[in-house]
């Protein structure tokens, strides 16, 4: 054992994970994994999405890309908290 951390911590890490985060979801970017099942075979983002860059606390992020999102078929943007920032 090094002592050093296995994982980068560092802002510039987490900020350049955040726009592909961001963007996930059913009807939006996908999911980045297999397309065929999650995504009803369309194809998951290969580039940041400009118009999928913008979540709300309270927006729903589908997960079936069918029906209107709801508490059982979308996850919930959370309200950021103190330890997130």
């Amino acid at each position: 054992m090094t002592g050093r951390p296995a994982r980068s911590r560092s802002p510039r890490r987490r900020s350049g994970l955040w726009p592909w985060l961001v963007q996930v979801g059913a009807c939006r970017a996908g999911w980045y994994s297999d397309d065929l099942l999650d995504n009803l075979a369309r194809p998951s983002a290969t580039e940041i999405v400009g118009d999928r860059q913008h979540v709300v606390f309270g927006d729903r992020v589908p997960m079936p890309p069918f029906g209107p999102p709801t508490d059982r078929t979308a996850f919930r943007v959370a309200e950021r908290s103190a330890a997130t920032t």
